[in-house]
């Protein structure tokens, strides 16, 4: 992950949850953030090697065992440099009542998608008109 990468996720996401409790842990291995606190665990992925998935953050409920949601995906793109799509996400998800409210309270939420982007957006072509 670079460093750019990096200071995105601990400058919105990371105080975000830090300032609600959760405990931070970057894995160098995985190259990927854990927040956690006594009843959720939040990864946060930005995967470009060996495989190209993206951005992408998974909430777990450690209450119960096996639950889990992807609440954020953005793939890999070149044309997001300045990471204007993830910024986006963030946003999202403080405006998402059921996401909040699973990060902030005991309470589970199914089905909270947050922000998505299919990995074949990027490849459709856009006709820009110059008038």
């Amino acid at each position: 992950m670079d460093k750019k990468h990096k200071l995105f996720i601990e400058n919105y996401f990371g105080m975000y949850l830090e300032d609600r409790g959760y405990t931070k842990l970057y894995n160098k291995k995985r190259r990927n953030y854990i927040f956690e606190n006594e009843f959720r665990k939040i990864e946060i992925n930005y995967d470009t090697l060996p495989s190209d998935y993206g951005f992408s953050i998974f909430i777990y409920n450690k209450l119960k065992k096996g639950q889990y949601e992807i609440l954020i995906h953005v793939p890999n793109n070149p044309y997001d440099i300045d990471l204007k799509l993830k910024r986006n996400s963030f946003y999202a998800l403080l405006s998402n009542k059921k996401a909040i409210e699973s990060i902030e309270t005991k309470k589970w939420h199914k089905n909270m998608r947050v922000f998505w982007i299919k990995e074949n957006s990027f490849k459709v072509k856009r006709i820009v008109r110059i008038y």
